[in-house]
């Protein structure tokens, strides 16, 4: 569009996004949860390995990475 009296430069306009933001803010939120599992089951699981105490160290591990999954979703879900 012009501005009014005809001069100046046509608005810009906005690129059509591939992606969603909304979806990829989901995704993000969602996420966390399989990753931080995940890491802290391994990082765990290593540990019992390498100390011959398995499965104590590998609970305790995804229990820990269960906490920090719901307090980094917690305030991702806040900013959002």
């Amino acid at each position: 569009m012009d501005t009014p009296g005809g001069t100046g430069h046509p608005a810009r306009r906005r690129r059509p996004e591939l992606i969603p933001r909304e979806f990829l803010r989901v995704i993000a939120v969602w996420s966390l949860i399989p990753s931080y599992l995940l890491a802290g089951g391994l990082i765990g699981y290593a540990l019992d390995r390498w100390l011959k105490v398995f499965p104590y160290i590998t609970a305790v591990g995804l229990l820990i990475a269960l906490v920090f999954a719901v307090r980094d979703m917690l305030r991702l879900h806040r900013s959002l």
